[in-house]
């Protein structure tokens, strides 16, 4: 490769770094309490949080990787994307040590007993309802004890575009695990 050639990494390359990165801050207790704090209460996509913008340009900087203005996630807007990395290192400050699981989300859900009626509105959401369903998804395995490993929730919040292939492959792959997973 030429030198003056530059190193294309995948978005989904980009998300399970970010995603290791901000479990590994959370988790190992790198960050404090109250940092981590604020990101729990953080509303939805609240990009206010001043503890958002140093856990995001840590994980940026730490990867190597450009800011969400020089990279795209299936056609959304870096400002998009920001916002939905924002709540998903809400979802991640949520489950805290519960992040660090092996169990993908689908699998999880199943496993903490969500009902079927609630996982197919997750699956079905798109937009600010995807946000909103992911935080109450994090909640939920948050009071039933159950983790999950968080990269495809991250993928899910960052392949919300129905043009997208990745956009029905990450929902595929979800429900098939919940399904499989289910008692």
């Amino acid at each position: 490769m030429d030198s003056s050639e530059e190193k294309v990494v995948s978005p989904e390359r980009i998300v399970c770094g970010l995603s290791r990165y901000v479990v590994n801050q959370l988790v190992s207790k790198k960050v404090d309490n109250a940092f981590a704090s604020e990101l729990r209460r953080a509303r939805a996509g609240d990009l206010s949080s001043p503890s958002f913008w140093r856990l995001y340009r840590g994980g940026l900087n730490a990867l190597q990787l450009p800011s969400a203005a020089d990279f795209c996630f299936y056609g959304m807007s870096s400002e998009t994307t920001e916002r939905r990395l924002g709540v998903f290192f809400s979802v991640c400050a949520l489950l805290g040590e519960l992040a660090g699981g092996a169990v993908s989300l689908g699998a999880s859900l199943a496993m903490a007993g969500m009902s079927e009626a609630r996982f197919v509105r997750l699956m079905r959401a798109t937009n600010e309802r995807l946000e909103d369903e992911i935080i109450m998804a994090a909640r939920f395995l948050v009071s039933k004890g159950q983790s999950l490993n968080p990269e495809y929730a991250a993928l899910l919040l960052l392949s919300d575009n129905e043009f997208s292939q990745m956009f029905s492959d990450i929902r595929h792959r979800i429900a098939r695990d919940f399904y499989q997973s289910i008692d």
